[in-house]
């Protein structure tokens, strides 16, 4: 069978519909070669999520990644998820909800299509994903990438435009989730900016913003959250190597000499971090 015949097998398959085929019907098409399953998850709808998932042939996002260093968009079944999520938000946001993220099974395509999924979702499913974003560290599990963040700013805008300032203070804290000595000190060998956040420019995701502009009944919580990564940025000073000329052991981005720390104001980080 030629790649032509087996496409037309294939829409015949997709043409039929989920209820009236077997699970050994789709395996044996798709199994033919690399460019029979490319073809089918990009013919198949929403109407096939559910079927599909309970059948297993989504279980490769649950898989660990054979090189967890590099990664491309190359995944057909990423690629469908992306696109169905579009329709069924709902049953996209319940698979994410249901697939453990962590460093025994990490898979960085798989945690960015998931981030880009989660900046589109509706609030009311994104609110659900937020503390699985932090409680499994998807941000540091991506420390090695180049991150930019806008798909959390997007993820903020659309918190903060509905009110649920609890899930952006839950946000906040994963955005601002800070590296640890051992990383920092890997890339002070090496030669890297040592940024202590795990975003090549944090304000992209316009983190600062958003905690300022929150709600008055939660504006403690978010100064806490601030005070503590404070705390945890300054105390990293101590694995390093002593310098006599510096109050500080890890670099940063901005230059404080002239910031009072004792009388900074929240308004203060507006500037610092999104001018």
């Amino acid at each position: 069978m030629n790649q032509l015949q087996l496409h037309k097998k294939i829409d015949e398959l997709i043409e039929k519909g989920p209820r009236s085929v077997s699970r050994e019907d789709v395996f044996d098409l798709i199994s033919v070669n690399e460019d029979a399953r490319e073809y089918f998850f990009y013919k198949a709808d929403e109407k096939w999520l559910g079927w599909l998932w309970k059948n297993g042939f989504l279980d490769v996002i649950k898989q660990k990644a054979e090189d967890p260093t590099r990664y491309s968009y190359s995944t057909p079944e990423l690629n469908y998820l992306v696109r169905v999520s579009k329709k069924v938000p709902d049953q996209v946001a319940e698979i994410i909800s249901e697939v453990k993220i962590s460093k025994d099974n990490f898979n960085p395509e798989v945690v960015d299509r998931f981030v880009q999924i989660c900046s589109e979702l509706p609030v009311e499913y994104l609110k659900k994903l937020v503390k699985k974003i932090e409680k499994e560290k998807w941000i540091p599990l991506m420390g090695i990438f180049n991150q930019w963040g806008f798909e959390y700013e997007k993820m903020f805008e659309k918190l903060n435009k509905a009110g649920e300032y609890e899930s952006v203070i839950i946000l906040a804290k994963a955005v601002l989730s800070v590296k640890s000595k051992e990383e920092l000190a890997d890339i002070s060998r090496i030669g890297l900016s040592d940024n202590t956040f795990y975003f090549s420019d944090l304000s992209h995701t316009k983190v600062f913003k958003f905690l300022v502009g929150i709600s008055e009944k939660y504006k403690e919580k978010a100064f806490v959250l601030l005070i503590n990564v404070l705390k945890e940025v300054i105390g990293l000073w101590s694995e390093f190597e002593k310098e006599k000329d510096k109050v500080f052991r890890v670099n940063g981005d901005l230059a404080l000499y002239d910031i009072n720390l004792f009388e900074l104001e929240l308004s203060c980080l507006l500037y610092t971090s999104d001018a």
